[in-house]
């Protein structure tokens, strides 16, 4: 004979919508053989949170457990406040009752999460990185990770990832371990699609990433240096935003991009230094070249050659590092500042060393910070 179990919901106020909490459970029910289940909603409103926190406390008391227990909220609520202390109108008191409610058998639901940076976190993460970024304070591990509770994120409807946790939620044999999600294997092609039409799939999917990726990475940067001068965008820039899509390109169209490029880097450079380049030597270092390693430094000199090479200081190191050059100068006494990163590695670095070095930056330099 099946068990009976029971999902209770709760939202406050309608800011999401149950029903799509439900249609997850629903998916459960056709994967689970030895498990009956069943779900009650419930939408509150702010000002009956306390009596229904208490009516929650009381049951408890009386031994009328909950079974589980799911919590949706809207990702876009003015506060994310789901388990903080004092946090006034937050909804750490009916959280915590659910909690003593189902012996912690409690799962948090973030909809409406539009803040994935691209497909494949969206596929193969719980929460997305600025849903966890928000509420990661808030909760021990296991209440996150599956050990004891989850935190789900997504946009408009659930995704495979969910599914599995609240199978691995459900399985009596894995209480208390921490849940790992294996992506199911791809399905082979089928015989009529070739090889060609692979790799031309394979290369969308791959330029799509790379072009959510550097929009986020521009979007960061933007925001940090805000009160730098804003370089115009002119056509020959635009053509090398073209340029740098990723696919296939005949010779002639690399040369021309390779050209795009160059012409457009040494314009900056220009700017960067003025027209004048008959300045004193105790202006030389006015421009700061900082590369990660040597072969950045060596890109640049031979993009400039030597005529250059007395007006430019070259350092090659760590963001730590960097941060610690600029500092040592007078504020203003760098005019420009070439920084070489990472645009695979910055958009996880940027919260930390990159984001310090770049405020650093935008303090200590006169006129303008350039991202390589």
């Amino acid at each position: 004979m099946n068990s009976s179990k029971c999902f209770y919901l709760f939202n406050c106020d309608k800011t999401y919508d149950l029903d799509v909490v439900e249609k997850l459970l629903d998916v459960i029910k056709t994967k689970t053989t030895g498990i009956d289940i069943q779900s009650k909603k419930e939408y509150f409103r702010l000002h009956h949170m306390p009596e229904l926190t208490k009516t929650i406390d009381d049951q408890t008391s009386d031994g009328k457990m909950m079974d589980y227990a799911i919590f949706a909220v809207n990702a876009h609520e003015s506060r994310l406040s789901i388990n903080e202390d004092n946090a006034g109108i937050g909804y750490a008191n009916i959280y915590r009752a659910l909690l003593r409610a189902t012996d912690e058998r409690v799962i948090v639901v973030i909809g409406g999460d539009d803040n994935y940076r691209n497909a494949s976190e969206e596929d193969g993460s719980l929460l997305s990185r600025w849903a966890r970024r928000k509420v990661s304070s808030q909760f021990k591990e296991e209440f996150m990770d599956g050990t004891k509770g989850f935190i789900f994120s997504w946009d408009t409807k659930h995704k495979g990832i969910h599914e599995e946790a609240l199978l691995h939620f459900l399985d009596s044999k894995k209480k208390g371990q921490k849940f790992f999600y294996k992506k199911k294997p791809q399905a082979e092609p089928m015989q009529s699609e070739t090889l060609g039409d692979q790799k031309q799939t394979t290369e969308l999917h791959k330029a799509k990433i790379q072009k959510e990726e550097g929009g986020a990475l521009r979007k960061f940067a933007s925001e940090i240096c805000q009160r730098q001068k804003d370089v115009p965008t002119s056509n020959l820039q635009k053509e090398m935003a073209e340029c740098d899509d990723s696919g296939e390109k005949s010779k002639e169209e690399m040369e021309r991009c390779s050209s795009i490029k160059s012409e457009t880097v040494y314009g900056h450079f220009q700017d960067a230094m003025g027209t004048n380049m008959t300045q004193s030597k105790s202006e030389a270092n006015q421009l700061v070249v900082l590369g990660r390693n040597q072969s950045d430094l060596a890109l640049f000199r031979n993009l400039f050659g030597d005529e250059f090479s007395e007006k430019v200081l070259y350092i090659s190191g760590s963001p730590v590092e960097f941060k610690d050059v600029l500092k040592s100068h007078s504020i203003n006494s760098i005019r420009s500042c070439f920084i070489f990163l990472d645009g695979a590695a910055i958009l996880e670095e940027f919260a930390s060393h990159y984001k310090d070095l770049l405020l650093v930056a935008r303090d200590n330099v006169g006129k303008k910070i350039s991202l390589k």
